[in-house]
C-alpha cells in the first residue's frame, strides 16, 4: 500500500508541475481563448455567420516579430480569399504531361490555393485564408471593413496613425474623383 501511495503522489506531482508549467507558458493564450463569446447569432436570411468577440491577453509580440526580420514586402504575407457558394462549374480542358482531361475551374482554383499554401508553409512563410460564404454587398463590405481594421490595428501596434497619413488622404481624394466620374457616366 505504501508503494501505491508513493506512486500516486509522484503521478499527481508530475501532473501538477505539468499543469503549472503549461499555465505559466500559455496563460495569456488560454485567457484569450477563454474570452471568446458569441455576440450575434447566425442570420441565414442575410447569409451572415456568427459574430464573435475575443479579448486578447498579453502582448502581441509585434516588436519581437519586427526585430526578427518581420515582413519586408507584400510577397512575404500571402492572403487567400475564397468564396464558398460560387458557381465554379465551368469545365476546363487540362493537360499535365501525357494525361489530359476536363476539370472544373472551382477544383482548379481550390487546388491552386492549397498548393500555394503548402508551398508557403514549406518555406515557413506566413499565409492567411479568409473564406466568404458568398459574394454579396454585405460580405464584401464586411471584408473591406476587416481589412480597414487590420491596417488600423497593425498601424497602432507599430506606432503609426493609419488614419492620418498623407498618402491615404491623396488616395481618398483621387478615389472620390473617380467615383464621381463613374456615377456621372464619364
Amino acid at each position: 500500500m505504501k508503494v501505491f501511495k508513493k506512486v500516486w503522489i509522484v503521478v499527481l506531482s508530475v501532473i501538477l508541475v505539468a499543469v503549472t508549467g503549461i499555465f505559466a507558458l500559455w496563460h495569456n493564450e488560454i485567457a484569450t481563448i477563454a474570452s471568446i463569446t458569441t455576440i450575434i447569432d447566425q442570420d441565414l436570411s442575410h447569409d451572415d455567420g456568427y459574430t464573435y468577440e475575443m479579448n486578447v491577453s498579453g502582448e502581441y509580440y509585434f516588436d519581437d516579430f519586427l526585430k526578427q526580420g518581420g515582413v519586408s514586402s507584400d510577397e512575404e504575407l500571402i492572403q487567400f480569399i475564397t468564396v464558398q457558394n460560387m458557381d465554379t462549374s465551368m469545365p476546363v480542358h487540362c493537360q499535365e504531361g501525357n494525361v489530359t482531361g476536363t476539370v472544373d475551374i472551382g477544383r482548379i482554383m481550390k487546388t491552386a490555393q492549397r498548393a500555394n499554401a503548402e508551398a508557403l508553409a514549406s518555406e515557413q512563410r506566413m499565409s492567411c485564408h479568409i473564406a466568404l460564404p458568398a459574394v454579396t454587398p454585405r460580405t464584401m463590405g464586411g471584408l473591406f471593413y476587416f481589412f480597414m481594421l487590420t491596417v488600423a490595428y497593425e498601424g497602432g501596434l507599430a506606432g503609426i496613425n493609419a488614419f492620418d497619413q498623407p498618402g491615404v488622404e491623396t488616395y481618398k481624394k483621387i478615389m472620390h474623383s473617380y467615383l464621381k466620374g463613374y456615377m456621372s457616366g464619364k
